[in-house]
């Protein structure tokens, strides 16, 4: 099923979301849990679509001199240095792919990132985009549940486990 941006979300490889821009375009802001809260719903959107996903934030705390990659469960995560911008690191993602035709990029952000990646051969697509892709593949991919059904699990799920192990690690 294609969107109106011509993105068909079963031939992409790699979708780069340019983090701190989808949290404000969906009515977030810069609080740590609006960076998990996107954590965890690309999480749940990967398990359910087998795509490799990678977040891009600035890094404004000055935390680290040099640009911090790490993993949380299956979403690649980088936070620029302060000298390197999430955009920098966004267009030498896409740079770096040998299928940019299969690169969906996730941003608003026209001047900087969104011309030169379309420029290589990438799609472009808006926060609110791929908010509406990981809704409805989240709702297809729910199992009906009749009203005579538990309301609670027998169980944790996968994800559900590997999100508290990541939490309690901390």
């Amino acid at each position: 099923m294609r969107n109106h941006t011509g993105a068909d979300p079963a031939l992409t490889n790699h979708i780069i979301v340019d983090g701190h821009n989808y949290i404000f375009q969906t009515g977030g802001s810069h609080a740590a849990r609006d960076r998990e809260d996107l954590l965890m719903k690309l999480a749940d959107y990967r398990g359910l679509k087998n795509v490799e996903i990678t977040v891009v934030f600035d890094n404004k705390s000055q935390r680290t001199l040099g640009i911090e990659k790490i993993c949380i469960r299956g979403i690649h995560v980088m936070y620029g240095a302060p000298h390197i911008e999430a955009d920098v690191l966004i267009n030498e993602l896409v740079e770096q792919e040998r299928n940019k035709k299969r690169v969906i990029v996730v941003t608003t952000d026209k001047a900087h990132i969104g011309r030169y990646c379309r420029g290589m051969g990438a799609r472009v697509i808006s926060p609110q985009e791929l908010k509406e892709l990981i809704e409805k593949k989240r709702l297809s991919g729910l199992p009906h549940v009749s009203a005579e059904q538990n309301e609670k699990p027998a169980s944790a799920t996968r994800a559900e486990i590997d999100y508290y192990l990541e939490k309690f690690k901390k």
